[in-house]
Formats: C-alpha cells, sequence, structure tokens
C-alpha cells in the first residue's frame, strides 16, 4: 500500500510540473500579448508630430495585427510539425493555446517603447520588436518544454528561427510601409468624393 501511495503521489507531481502554467490567465495573456502587436504597430508608423492621425492609426494597427497573426502561426506550425507526439498527446488546440499565452511576454517591450516614444521621443520601434519577438519565441519554447515534460533543442531552434523571419521581415518592410498611411489617406480622399462621400 505505501509503495502504490508514493507512485500516485509521483505521478500527481510529474503531472502538475508538466501542466503550463498560469493556464487560467491563457486568455488574458493571449489578449495583451494581441494588444501588445497592435501598439507596436500602431507606435511604429504613428506621426509624432501629428499622433492621432487616423490613417496611420488604422494601418499601425493593422500591420501590428498582421505580424502577430504570422509570428504565433509560424511558430504553432513549426511546433506542430516537429512534434508529433506532443500532437497526439494534448492535440493542436493546446500547442496554438500555448503560443499564444507565450505572447503575454511582448507586453514590456510594447510598454517600453510607448514610453521611450512618447517621453523621449525616440525611434526605435524595430529595436524593441526585434527583443520583443525574439522574448517570445524563447519563451514559447520553455512553455512547450512544460507541456511537454521536457526540454528539446529543436524546438528552441524552431522558436527562434521563427521569431527571427518575423522580426527581420518587420524591420525589412518598415522602410517600404512608412509611407503607406500618407498614400492611402491621399486616396482616400480622391476617391470618397467621387462616391459621393464627404471628408
Amino acid at each position: 500500500m505505501a509503495v502504490r501511495e508514493m507512485e500516485r503521489i509521483s505521478q500527481a507531481n510529474t503531472s502538475a510540473d508538466n501542466e503550463p502554467v498560469n493556464d487560467r490567465l491563457g486568455p488574458f495573456n493571449a489578449f495583451l500579448g494581441t494588444i501588445s502587436f497592435i501598439a507596436f504597430g500602431v507606435i511604429s508608423y504613428m506621426d509624432l508630430k501629428a499622433p492621432l492621425e487616423i490613417a496611420n492609426i488604422v494601418f499601425g494597427a493593422i500591420v501590428g495585427l498582421l505580424a502577430g497573426f504570422l509570428c504565433k502561426k509560424l511558430i504553432y506550425w513549426l511546433i506542430a510539425l516537429l512534434n508529433k507526439d506532443l500532437r497526439q498527446q494534448h492535440g493542436k488546440e493546446a500547442i496554438l493555446k500555448t503560443v499564444h499565452r507565450s505572447t503575454v511576454f511582448m507586453f514590456p517591450f510594447a510598454l517600453m517603447l510607448a514610453l521611450s516614444t512618447f517621453l523621449l521621443g525616440w525611434t526605435t520601434g524595430g529595436v524593441f520588436f526585434s527583443a520583443a519577438v525574439m522574448n517570445t519565441g524563447v519563451m514559447a519554447s520553455a512553455e512547450i518544454a512544460k507541456l511537454k515534460g521536457k526540454a528539446a533543442i529543436k524546438n528552441t531552434i524552431v522558436t527562434s528561427v521563427s521569431a527571427s523571419i518575423i522580426s527581420y521581415s518587420w524591420l525589412l518592410s518598415a522602410g517600404y510601409l512608412k509611407n503607406a498611411p500618407g498614400l492611402l489617406k491621399s486616396l482616400a480622399g480622391f476617391v470618397l468624393p467621387l462616391m459621393g462621400v464627404k471628408i
């Protein structure tokens, strides 16, 4: 009886160790991650001389949401692809929730970006975004290790590679997309009057 009781306690402890932390806060953490991506987009494409310009805010929010979607999907897809046993044991939904939960670690960097932009006047959105995404990749790997019950170097590599791809794409596209809000505003100013819409 004593041996069986010790085995039961050991199994319970193992199950608790493998359970993802802050699972009850998962939806809230995922929400903070989404808000962080939006904040990065809005602040990065904001004109500090006219911070309330609607075209810049909307465009930045769209870019941030798109970057967040691609980042989470890429990390999830690669992890799910390389961890067949994890898919079979926990299902794809558990992996996706784990990746979404990891994006909460974007929030401190989004906060630092906001403070540096509005208080110091810095324009270093790309630097903060790169650091935030790389940190998210590392934490996603750690969360997957907890879900799996053991660490795997392949997961650390794929999450780091995924984060690097998103980070590089963000930095590369920023130069091309910087003037997009102004162009969209000019286009709207030309098209909407033709449609009878007063602006």
